[in-house]
């Protein structure tokens, strides 16, 4: 992390910083009045690659993709690791998306899984999975969090949908952490987008 806390940091400041913490890997994120891209710079293979895992993510769960470019932003160009800086959606035309439920930890988990699959020995074993939380009455539960695996919390959107990559073989506790439909189950290896509902009160 090149911030703590609600603070303006330099270019200079942020390259100085991952050089100091000896960084494998640079990710800079954030919302630009620009079109998304997955940006990098222009002789690194790795950058390249890595924005380009970035982007299938996204369509693999459901979100808009990216452009993958070159990005001439100071710390892509400097670092010693391989850099990528992500803006996934305009801040100027898709401020709606992005306060809807979901979608903010939804990018989050994208960028998370892409980075994982890139440090993985073997990731072709990895599959997209979905959750949907139903309340009492059968609606869907917006912005629910939902525990996989006693850890990483994903949350659902405004369908009341949580997707999700399983990264390892066998059963997934999946709890979700919401009032309006509170619940615990165990996700079987051969199910795929189960649905959850809420018990009648």
């Amino acid at each position: 992390m090149t911030r703590d806390a609600e603070q303006a940091v330099s270019e200079l400041e942020r390259v100085q910083r991952a050089e100091g913490f000896r960084a494998e890997r640079y990710l800079r994120i954030g919302h630009a009045n620009r079109a998304p891209i997955a940006g990098h710079y222009f002789s690194s293979g790795g950058g390249k690659r890595w924005g380009q895992r970035v982007a299938a993510t996204l369509t693999q769960l459901g979100l808009p993709t990216l452009t993958v470019g070159e990005s001439a932003k100071y710390p892509i160009a400097q670092v010693s690791a391989v850099a990528l800086d992500v803006s996934l959606a305009r801040t100027d035309s898709s401020e709606a998306a992005l306060l809807s439920p979901g979608r903010l930890r939804a990018e989050a988990y994208v960028l998370f899984v892409a980075l994982a699959a890139e440090l993985a020995a073997d990731a072709s074993g990895w599959a997209t999975d979905s959750l949907t939380v139903l309340d009492a009455a059968g609606g869907p539960v917006a912005g629910a969090p939902v525990r996989l695996g006693g850890a990483l919390v994903v949350q659902t959107n405004a369908q009341g949908v949580a997707r999700f990559v399983r990264t390892e073989p066998g059963t997934l506790e999946v709890v979700v952490e919401d009032p309006r439909a509170p619940q615990r189950a165990l996700l079987l290896d051969s199910e795929r987008g189960r649905v959850l509902h809420a018990p009648q009160p």
